[in-house]
């Protein structure tokens, strides 16, 4: 029971550094279309954006209990771990706790290093540069999460010889 539940934690990570990348890379593409945004050159934006979003994404899959996420999904959805129907319940929640959370901390990280080259009395209100970088990201960030999500959890459980409980 404690190497299925090793093994559990182990997908969960797998899938959110997945995700996580996936999210870095949209939040500089997006973020970088901002005329207003006070980005270094795309390369940079973009590597350090994946760098922070799976930093969040490792430290999300290790705090987050997704697995008993995972079981009250399995009880409300009546679908069984780890079959097609869970995986396509189960990653409703988590693209959309990962992605409201690893955003956040993605955009704060920006803002901040962005606020510091701005002068003192120059820099916009810290909760409208918040909004106006982290409100773009939601909506495609948690589709293009819910879809990695998808298409990933069956491969790392396959790889990983994760398999439904024997009853």
């Amino acid at each position: 029971m404690e190497r299925k539940r090793e093994k559990q934690k182990t997908a969960i990570t797998i899938v959110m550094i997945v995700m996580a990348l996936a999210m870095g890379a949209l939040a500089a593409i997006i973020i970088s279309r901002n005329p207003r945004s006070n980005t270094p050159a795309f390369p940079v934006f973009c590597v350090s954006n994946m760098f922070e979003a799976v930093a969040a994404g490792i430290i999300l899959a290790q705090v987050i209990p997704f697995e008993k996420i995972g079981k009250w999904v399995e009880k409300m959805s009546n679908a069984k771990f780890p079959t097609f129907r869970y995986v396509l319940f189960n990653s409703i929640l988590f693209a959309l706790i990962s992605s409201i959370i690893v955003n956040a901390i993605v955009c704060l990280v920006n803002i901040m290093m962005a606020r510091s080259s701005i002068p003192e009395g120059e820099a916009p209100p810290f909760i409208m540069m918040f909004l106006s970088s982290y409100a773009p990201l939601i909506i495609p960030s948690i589709i293009i999460c819910y879809v990695i999500a998808i298409i990933v959890t069956p491969l790392v459980y396959k790889i990983l010889g994760i398999k439904a409980p024997q009853e």
